[in-house]
């Protein structure tokens, strides 16, 4: 299934496969997300998912702690979408 990830600024979006991170799916897009590693591991892709659910099918990142999740955030190289989505990234 494809979604519509929206970022929250500027009016961008692109279109996400539900087995694709958003990240992989922004940066095929030439949509300019921050990231590094693209693993999990660094961070650096850390945004806020501001409408919309995720998962990470390949388990949780050791990058963010519950605590970031809580408020909202998410690691969007490690996120898959399960719902079309409103996204502010971490510039």
């Amino acid at each position: 299934m494809e979604y519509t990830i929206k970022l929250d600024t500027g009016g961008q979006h692109f279109s996400c496969s539900e087995n694709e991170p958003v990240l992989i799916a922004a940066l095929r897009a030439n949509v300019a997300l921050p990231h590094s590693c693209k693993e999990g591991k660094c961070g650096s892709c850390m945004g806020q998912v501001v409408e919309g659910d995720f998962v990470y099918p390949n388990g949780f990142p050791m990058a963010i702690s519950q605590q970031f999740v809580d408020l909202g955030f998410a690691l969007f190289c490690s996120a898959h979408p399960r719902s079309d989505m409103t996204i502010k990234a971490s510039f």
